[in-house]
């Protein structure tokens, strides 16, 4: 079961290899929590104390590495379905024995191997309901793709920047993308006022 480093425990099986996920072998999908029979305090709260919910995984440290609690990840289950999930806790065999390319879905089921696990910080498409850590990699749109909730709908940015100069050029993009990111904040802000009016 999954469980922080500090008392945390776990039972997963633990496939061997390091690193990113594609690298070192299969990932295995498994759960801890209820579903399993396991009420203790470290598998129904993750290690910021709040209790964890559906969506919720441990993830083994070898997977986590750079990543923080709160970020959303997905992966391929072996019928070929995308999952998305939320990183809310690490996985642990026993308690100060990590998991090894190893995640599991508090309160959920046993999904054997799955692959391509992919972390959505720079971006994915969601497609369930779920609590998600946003702006991890700094600002995020977060925009319907369907007209459920009022959709996105036609949008209009006039933007044509004109670019000189030498030195910090990426400075000067990351500027650029400030401009257009203020220009698509202020637009939505106008569409969600107008879809409240409604």
């Amino acid at each position: 079961m999954g469980g922080a480093g500090a008392g945390g425990f776990g039972l997963g099986s633990g496939y061997g290899g390091v690193g990113t996920a594609g690298a070192g072998g299969p990932i295995r999908a498994e759960a801890y929590g209820p579903s399993q029979g396991e009420y203790t305090h470290s598998t129904n709260y993750g290690p910021s104390g709040a209790h964890l919910q559906l969506g919720d995984y441990a993830v083994s440290p070898d997977l986590a590495a750079g990543h923080q609690l709160g970020q959303m990840f997905s992966f391929t289950d072996a019928s070929g379905k995308v999952i998305t999930g939320r990183y809310a806790d690490l996985s642990y065999r026993t308690a100060g024995v990590p998991n090894s390319r190893t995640i599991e879905q508090w309160n959920g089921k046993d999904l054997g191997h799955v692959s391509n696990l992919q972390w959505l910080q720079f971006g994915g498409i969601i497609r369930k309901p779920m609590v998600a850590g946003l702006g991890e990699a700094g600002p995020e749109a977060v925009i319907p793709l369907n007209g459920q909730g009022g959709g996105l709908g036609p949008i209009t940015l006039h933007y044509s920047p004109t670019i000189h100069g030498f030195g910090d050029i990426g400075g000067l993009l990351r500027s650029h993308a400030e401009d257009l990111l203020e220009q698509l904040e202020a637009a939505l802000s106008t569409r969600n006022a107008a879809n409240a009016l409604v």
